[in-house]
């Protein structure tokens, strides 16, 4: 069973997905711009449901070792992700401003 906000905060526990239930579908946020609660709890929802699933895959491994070199895995991952991400951006903004002048 998936933990809501409250029992998140009551139990210190990171709320899990239900099993099956992975890739997540990408849902639309309402249109109005006034609506941030539901942003934020939009992106609270995706952080936990990417969190959970590390999670899952560090409980999968069989020792202390393996979760430790796991976790290293994850973390390389997501800085390499950010990286190349970055670097798309630099691109961009740096054409909108060529172009500006």
């Amino acid at each position: 069973m998936t933990a809501t906000h409250n029992e998140e905060a009551a139990t210190g526990q990171v709320p899990r997905s239900p099993l099956g239930q992975w890739p997540i579908p990408r849902t639309e946020l309402p249109p109005r711009e006034d609506d941030t609660r539901a942003r934020y709890n939009h992106e609270r929802a995706r952080f936990h449901l990417t969190l959970g699933a590390i999670r899952a895959d560090l409980e999968e491994q069989p020792s202390p070792s393996q979760i430790r070199a796991a976790a290293r895995r994850w973390i390389e991952a997501v800085t390499q992700m950010a990286e190349e991400m970055a670097k798309v951006e630099r691109r961009k903004n740096s054409r909108s401003v060529a172009r500006g002048r």
